[in-house]
């Protein structure tokens, strides 16, 4: 006979793709006619912004643009000239469990920008671009929990509390700024990022405060090139799906627009920055699942079926920092180092013998002025590894990186430069959890004499024993062999102690 069950219903976001990778955009550009002939370039810097993310059948797409910019040597004035240039991106992911209801988030950044020259009158310019992105799908969780009737059936139920997306909600913003950039002749070029710095939960809403880092590279009144972080702050308010209680949040935000711009009237050294993001929020809370794990008849056999389920826990964020060195040989002796731009890679969560590490490729490119007062560029890459201060079962993913190029360590060598700077990681720590319960349960009546015929029985109670095990072995309950023996509780059960079963 089929035994009914019942059931535990919980309803949460299901993370179905997370996916971080690179594209390289080449293409090349000619300069136009009023623009002087190239003797060398100088230095890319390269901005995205995203405009679109879909979701159809087995597909997440984003879309937008990234603004570049060349600084590049001319033969003639003004000896520093520069082409900016906009072009589109597109990126996709595949997952057959997307479709048009995922809810999505996606984090864009530069991972190497760099530019060569072909001739004196043509470009080639090389961006790599890093995407993290990922998609969300209402789930259901249905766990059985006991039995429909539970009379004369024993069941131990096992309560696994996990962390799992609860909804996913984004906010348009925009940031108006000014600024002041000292001895400012003109804007090179300019790279925006975000970095969130607290997230309180007011009833059914979310407080993110943070960072906008609008990183420039300018020229200056003394005809050299130098580079400033302009830090916005901001504070937004995201409303969220319900007043629920969440325990967490994953906060990213992503530059959909940015405009810099120098007082056109040349009377200050200020700066007017316009700058839009939409902030992405994925909150968590916290599920208590009740699952029915063992079951015994009082008056027949019982027959179980099992099953499992796997599911990813959310245990938090965790802030990495990776030092990062790297030595530039420069066929020129070195007068000063102008400039520092960092591009933070495709990174990396490895598992090394007992611990487990962070590794981060950067893409670096200094800007120096010769003996001879002209100004050269070089690009290297280079990588650093971090410790992360989790136990062995937690997997980590790797949210976002920012490379702290404004506080940048850098003296000259006897072949050239050397630069130190530390890269800032956040990533997402979870845990896999693996829920082993019974999915279905058939009962076969014993004998009727035998099944009324309870007999006592003495028994020694060895080491593996527990109450549990006891009674189902012998058809008898918990509380029957507690109350026969005069116990109180299971403490009381020890190795080696006589009792007394109350067997069917």
């Amino acid at each position: 006979m089929e035994l009914e069950l019942k059931y535990q219903e919980l309803n949460y976001k299901k993370r179905v793709l997370f996916r971080s990778f690179t594209r390289e955009e080449t293409f090349e550009v000619n300069l136009s006619e009023t623009q002087p002939d190239a003797v060398r370039t100088i230095c890319a810097t390269a901005s995205p912004y995203m405009r679109t993310k879909d979701a159809e059948n087995g597909r997440m797409t984003v879309s937008g643009s990234f603004d570049v910019s060349v600084l590049y040597a001319a033969d003639s004035a003004p000896a520093i000239s520069r082409i900016n240039l906009t072009r589109d991106f597109s990126a996709y992911a595949e997952c057959d469990e997307i479709s048009e209801s995922s809810q999505l988030t996606a984090e864009i950044s530069v991972a190497s920008a760099e530019a060569r020259l072909i001739n004196s009158r043509k470009l080639h310019v090389k961006v790599e671009l890093l995407y993290t992105l990922a998609a969300y799908e209402s789930a259901s969780l249905s766990l059985p929990s006991g039995f429909a009737d539970p009379s004369g059936i024993e069941s131990m139920t096992e309560i696994t509390r996990f962390t799992a997306p609860a909804s996913v909600n984004e906010k348009t913003f925009a940031i108006t700024d000014e600024q002041t950039l000292s001895g400012l002749d003109d804007i090179a070029g300019a790279t925006l990022s975000f970095s969130v710095d607290d997230v309180r939960r007011v009833g059914a809403k979310a407080v993110v405060r943070g960072m906008a880092k609008t990183r420039i590279v300018y020229t200056q009144n003394s005809g050299y090139i130098a580079a400033k972080t302009l830090e916005s702050p901001f504070s937004q308010v995201v409303d969220l799906d319900e007043e629920a209680e969440y325990t967490d949040f994953l906060v990213t935000v992503m530059g959909t627009g940015a405009y810099v711009a120098k007082d056109q009237s040349g009377e200050s050294d200020s700066v007017s920055l316009e700058l839009h993001g939409v902030i992405q929020c994925v909150s968590y809370k916290e599920f208590e699942a009740e699952t029915l794990c063992d079951a015994y008849s009082l008056s027949g056999d019982l027959s179980l079926g099992m099953s499992s389920e796997t599911i990813m826990s959310f245990s938090g964020t965790e802030k990495a920092s990776t030092d990062l060195s790297c030595e530039f040989k420069t066929p020129q002796d070195v007068r000063s180092i102008d400039a520092i731009l960092a591009f933070p890679g495709l990174s990396s969560v490895s598992g090394r013998e007992d611990r487990t590490e962070l590794t981060v490729p950067t893409s670096v490119t200094t800007v120096y002025s010769s003996q001879a007062e002209e100004i050269f560029g070089a690009v290297r890459g280079t990588s650093g590894r971090s410790v992360l201060s989790s136990s062995d079962e937690a997997t980590f993913s790797v949210i976002t990186s920012y490379a702290d190029a404004e506080h940048a360590e850098y003296n000259r060598t006897e072949d050239g430069i050397a630069v130190r700077f530390s890269v800032k990681t956040l990533l997402e720590r979870s845990n896999k959890l693996c829920l082993d319960y019974i999915s279905s349960a058939s009962l076969e009546s014993c004998d009727e004499n035998e099944a009324e015929r309870p007999s006592l029985i003495a028994y020694r109670v060895q080491g593996n024993d527990s109450l549990w095990s006891l009674a189902k072995r012998y058809r008898s309950t918990a509380d029957s062999i507690l109350s026969i023996n005069g116990l109180n509780n299971e403490s009381e059960l020890f190795a080696g102690k006589l009792i007394l079963i109350a067997k069917n």
